[in-house]
């Protein structure tokens, strides 16, 4: 489940996934978050920045009595790492690793933070998270041992062991979080490069052997590796028979990246040329063009026998009919033969 940039997840919705991995919390009780929750966005879904050139992550909510800001860093397959802390107007506190090259200001009556990155380096493509919190200073407990003293349930404990500063035992330490700003930092020789998507037919043998058809969007040749795939039937969207490439792979000589995602079909659906399917690549690699960039592929369904299961067992009772058929035709001739046999040899 995806948690939305409007309110903190309940403890009934499970957890929180961010299409990124390992990135797992939970919120305290019903009951500790009654009050009103704050509504933390962070409007850029993605960043893309040239190695050396100072970026900057907006983040901002829309509730004063939330002073503290928090900010996290996740690279690719990993946990959370905290970043550095501002309460209000005081200076901002920074994690080890975090001293320099790093600046959180916060602004506009503590409704606003912006964490600035100087000179990065493709060691800081990651995702940043922003978080608001009522806490001060935020707390900084074992996570486990502060829920098991105010006897909290264990499904209410905040489980995400690579953030030793999230506890969410009580409602005036809840976090409540954006949904995240993906920075890539570019590679030195490696440029913007949009994807080739070539869509592929389903093989004659799945057909044949199957009676499923399964059809297949590459998409290849793009950098940074921030896409995201999505079908179409008939210009409605498609994710029944859906799977796509978790993540992109990464080709060790050209360093750009390629995914794969299938659709498969059922036999009626792909013998049938009024059918349209199509392939969607969308690439986020700037802001301004995060909802515009989008590359696609199509392809109609075919004409032909149309092996439906209802035609193909259409055709194997013609062909039975048919071998019946020849049967009888053959016992036919066999017996006229005979006969004509028979006649001669008593003339």
């Amino acid at each position: 489940m995806t948690q939305s940039p409007n309110r903190s997840l309940s403890a009934e919705e499970d957890a929180a996934v961010f299409n990124f991995p390992f990135l797992l919390f939970f919120t305290s009780s019903p009951a500790a978050l009654s009050s009103a929750i704050p509504r933390v966005v962070q409007k850029k879904i993605s960043e893309f920045v040239h190695a050396g050139r100072t970026v900057e992550i907006p983040c901002k909510h829309d509730d004063s009595s939330y002073i503290t800001f928090l900010w996290y860093r996740q690279h690719h397959g990993t946990g959370l790492t905290l970043m550095g802390t501002s309460v209000g107007s005081s200076p901002p506190d920074y994690e080890k690793g975090f001293e320099s090259g790093y600046e959180v200001v916060t602004h506009q009556g503590n409704l606003s933070s912006t964490l600035k990155i100087v000179k990065p380096t493709a060691e800081d493509t990651a995702v940043y998270f922003c978080a608001a919190s009522k806490a001060h200073p935020p707390p900084h407990p074992n996570v486990k041992q502060s829920c098991k003293i105010q006897g909290l349930r264990k499904e209410e404990w905040h489980c995400s062991p690579s953030v030793r500063a999230q506890s969410l035992c009580t409602s005036a330490s809840a976090q409540y979080f954006g949904t995240g700003t993906k920075l890539y930092v570019s590679e030195e020789g490696l440029n913007i490069s949009d994807p080739n998507v070539t869509l592929f037919s389903p093989s004659p043998e799945e057909i044949r052997e199957k009676r499923k058809a399964t059809l297949v969007c590459l998409a290849t040749g793009f950098y940074p590796d921030h896409v995201k795939v999505t079908w179409t039937m008939n210009d409605v969207a498609k994710t029944e028979g859906v799977g796509t490439d978790e993540n992109p792979t990464r080709d060790e000589h050209t360093r750009k990246f390629s995914i794969s995602s299938r659709l498969r079909l059922s036999l009626s659906d792909w013998f049938n040329p009024r059918n349209t399917f199509q392939c969607n690549v969308q690439v986020f690699h700037s802001e301004k063009k995060q909802n515009e960039e989008m590359f696609t592929q199509k392809i109609t369904g075919r004409e032909g026998c149309g092996l439906s299961p209802g035609s193909y067992q259409q055709s194997g009772n013609v062909g039975k009919f048919l071998y019946l058929l020849l049967v009888c035709k053959s016992a036919l001739c066999a017996a006229v033969l005979t006969g004509l046999a028979f006649s001669k040899a008593h003339i």
